[in-house]
Parts: structure tokens; C-alpha cells; sequence
């Protein structure tokens, strides 16, 4: 078995174009948010704080409130580490930067900067399997499976995942902890760390490590990983999450929108759907994201082979504008 095979090119660039020359209005939903730094010291501030009063609730209440809270607030920070990797929140890159590297913190295990490398190169080189990091690895999807047991461990342990991805290939294992930023954030997260343990104990770093996993894994919020770009319907390759989590996850459910107009930031992504209804009105999309997690698991129908890989490499650097 494997990946669903394509050798037209990506669908954003042509559908982004399409949609400017009918909806030039559109143009107004780029720039930046500087806001967004806001939002990340607020959320921060939270998981901090939340950290320091799970030391009391012991191990079993503990992880009920990673389950419950902290992984939505972990995941409103990766989502604003997103933004970050796109340039959205600060004109000056080294600002953006910076940002990422603050909203990762409570992540412990997360390096924002090589994330954010990997995920622009997933934009540039969607579905080639050389380049695109989002993209399982076949060894992965094999391991996998179509078994319930086996895709439930994948969610449960998707961040381990996303950090082996690249090492399917020779040159990234080479390259991963090159460049200044990439080692002042490794920096920035052990001190982060270490600090959380010393002044808030272990219990506060078990707080937020299990948060991040729940923030990405088996959970509501993993129906995200599975939505964006899991095929669920024939000749569809992106998807979007129109439900009410959105509100708490700061409209990343606005995907096709995002790989469409990679320079609109989160507050203005409903925007340019309510723009240009008739491009995203004919589109299969998702109402929930806790029903397509049980639906992924549970269908044996359904396996990470289910993603489209292109055959021509043609690279979309940049957003249509």
C-alpha cells in the first residue's frame, strides 16, 4: 500500500489567484497582528500558573487538568507559534522569532525555530515526500496501520512523532541543530525547564509536558492533525474545521483558507471565507473535531496512507497577493 499518488501541483496557488481577481477585497486581510503578542503572554501566564497549582492536586488530578484546560491552552500557544513561523505577528523577522520562541516555553520539548522551518517547507512543497515533513513517513504509516491500537498510540504519542519525521532523511539529520536561533532556543527551553523544576517542582513539568501530548494527541484537538490533510474525500488534498473549537483555537481550523492566503493571520481567516463563499462553499469540510478523531481511530477503512503525494516538485514560495 501506499500514499494517494497526484501529479497536478498543489490547489492553493491556483485557487488563491482565482479568488483575487474575483474578491480583490481580500488584499485587505493581509498583514500582521501585533496583538498576537499578547495573546501569548496571557497564555503563557496561564499555563504557568496552572503549572504551579497542579503540584497540589496529586498525579490523578494532575492530568484531568492538563486533559481538560491545559491542553487548550497549549495548543492556543502552538497555534500563536504558527503565526510566529509565518511572519504575522511583527514586520522584523528576528520579532517573530522571538515570539515563537516565548509561546513554545510551556511546550518544554517543542524548538520552535526548527519547527517553523519545517512548516514553511511543508507550504513551498506540500505532498513531496522528500520535502514535506507533514507528510508520514512509510515506515510510520506501515507501523501504523488501519488497527484501532495502533492509530490511537500514534495521536498519543504524535510529538514524538513530528520530532522523527525528519530523520527519514540523511541530509536533515545533519542539519537539525544548525544556526544560531535554532541553538539560543534549545537555550531558551532548558532554562525554561530547568527553572520550572527547581521553583515549581516536577509535578509542574509532568503538568506541562502531558498538557503539550493531550494538545496534540488523543483529544478533541487532535481531530486538527487528522483534518488538515487526511484524504476524506476523492481528489481533495487540504481541509478545513469549521466547528465551535475554533473559538478557543484561534480559527487553525481555517486551513484550506490558510494554505490559500498564508500571509492573513488567524483573527482574519472567517474573513476571507465570508469573501468569497463560493470557493470554500463547494469544499469537504469537518463540523467536529472530536468525531473525526473517533472516526479515524475507529474506521479500519482510514490509515496515514490516506495523504496525497505528488510526483512534480513545484514550489510555492511566498502567498499570493
Amino acid at each position: 500500500m501506499d500514499f494517494v499518488r497526484a501529479s497536478r501541483r498543489e490547489p492553493h496557488r491556483d485557487r488563491a489567484h482565482a479568488i483575487l481577481r474575483a474578491h480583490p477585497e481580500v488584499r485587505r486581510c493581509f498583514g500582521h497582528n501585533p496583538a498576537t503578542l499578547l495573546v501569548v503572554l496571557g497564555l503563557v501566564a496561564i499555563q504557568v500558573s496552572l503549572a504551579a497549582w497542579a503540584r497540589s492536586l496529586g498525579w490523578a488530578g494532575l492530568l484531568l487538568l492538563a486533559y481538560a484546560v491545559g491542553a487548550f491552552v497549549n495548543h492556543g500557544l502552538l497555534v500563536m507559534v504558527h503565526e510566529s513561523a509565518h511572519h504575522l505577528v511583527f514586520r522584523r523577522r528576528a520579532l517573530n522569532v522571538l515570539t515563537g520562541i516565548l509561546a513554545g516555553l510551556p511546550s518544554i520539548l517543542l524548538n520552535s525555530v526548527t519547527w517553523g522551518v519545517y512548516h514553511l517547507r511543508h507550504h513551498a512543497h506540500q505532498g513531496v515526500y522528500a520535502q514535506d515533513y507533514d507528510l508520514p513517513s512509510r515506515w510510520e504509516a506501515r507501523l501504523v496501520g488501519h488497527s484501532a491500537i495502533g492509530k490511537a498510540l500514534w495521536l498519543l504519542l504524535f510529538p514524538l512523532v513530528l520530532v522523527a519525521r525528519p530523520f527519514r532523511s540523511r541530509h536533515e539529520r545533519g542539519t537539525l541543530a544548525r544556526g544560531p536561533w535554532v541553538i539560543g532556543n534549545l537555550a531558551a527551553q532548558l532554562g525554561f525547564g530547568v527553572s520550572v523544576g527547581m521553583l515549581l517542582g516536577g509535578e509542574a513539568v509532568t503538568y506541562l509536558i502531558a498538557s503539550l501530548f493531550f494538545s496534540v494527541g488523543l483529544h478533541p484537538l487532535g481531530g486538527r492533525w487528522i483534518q488538515e490533510h487526511l484524504v476524506t474525500a476523492p481528489g481533495q488534498e487540504t481541509y478545513s474545521y469549521y466547528g465551535p473549537l475554533n473559538r478557543v483555537a484561534f480559527n487553525v481550523g481555517y486551513h484550506t483558507e490558510h494554505h490559500d492566503f498564508s500571509g492573513v493571520s488567524w483573527n482574519n481567516l472567517p474573513r476571507v471565507r465570508r469573501l468569497a463563499p463560493e470557493a470554500y462553499g463547494t469544499l469537504a469540510w469537518h463540523p467536529s473535531w472530536t468525531a473525526l478523531v473517533c472516526r479515524f481511530v475507529l474506521d479500519p477503512d482510514l490509515g496515514l496512507f490516506h495523504r496525497v503525494v505528488r510526483t512534480a516538485d513545484e514550489p510555492r514560495v511566498g502567498t499570493a497577493a
